[in-house]
């Protein structure tokens, strides 16, 4: 597995303090921010980007909401989120054995950086390392043959986590 921890955290650095307006100008913004450019353009649910981070597939995936009723001036929604490859395989295949090693010393990077994990909030990915921040939620997400880095709109992120969540609710009346 191929690891750029230098530049996860990085990252992790620009976008704890970069002033996020969750829209489509903050695309070309952070591009100027981070040093890359815009791979491929898909108005329908958000742009590519070309990363500088030294990984098999250095790209980046920004992704709208794709909700009718949320859409803003100039056709697209809020941005959700944006998604880093910050250490991949090179390959598909199953699950790689440096991967929770890797996870772990981005993880621990990132904890040198922001701080402490983030307290756990019902629902979300329990895999994923948080560090919720009042306009930014940086997550870290492991996966077998690579891991992201989440820029989140904190807005996007309740959303997930309530879709995450389990509903207790249960009608317990017995059918006898």
């Amino acid at each position: 597995m191929k690891a750029d921890i230098d530049g996860a955290v990085h990252i992790a650095r620009i976008a704890s303090g970069f002033g996020w307006m969750w829209d489509e100008p903050d695309v070309t913004r952070f591009c100027q921010a981070t040093g890359w450019s815009i791979l491929h353009e898909d108005r329908g649910h958000g742009p590519s980007l070309r990363t500088n981070l030294d990984v098999h597939m250095p790209q980046c995936r920004i992704e709208f909401d794709r909700r009718i009723m949320n859409r803003r001036p100039g056709g697209l929604g809020a941005i959700d989120r944006v998604a880093i490859y910050v250490a991949d395989s090179g390959q598909v295949k199953p699950a790689d054995p440096q991967s929770a090693a890797v996870h772990r010393q981005i993880r621990d990077r990132l904890i040198e950086e922001l701080g402490p994990v983030s307290e756990y909030v019902f629902g979300q990915d329990l895999d994923a390392d948080y560090w919720r921040r009042p306009d930014v939620v940086i997550s870290v997400v492991p996966h077998d043959a690579f891991i992201l880095m989440e820029l989140v709109n904190p807005e996007f992120q309740r959303r997930r986590d309530e879709d995450g969540a389990y509903d207790f609710n249960h009608d317990d009346e017995d059918d006898d």
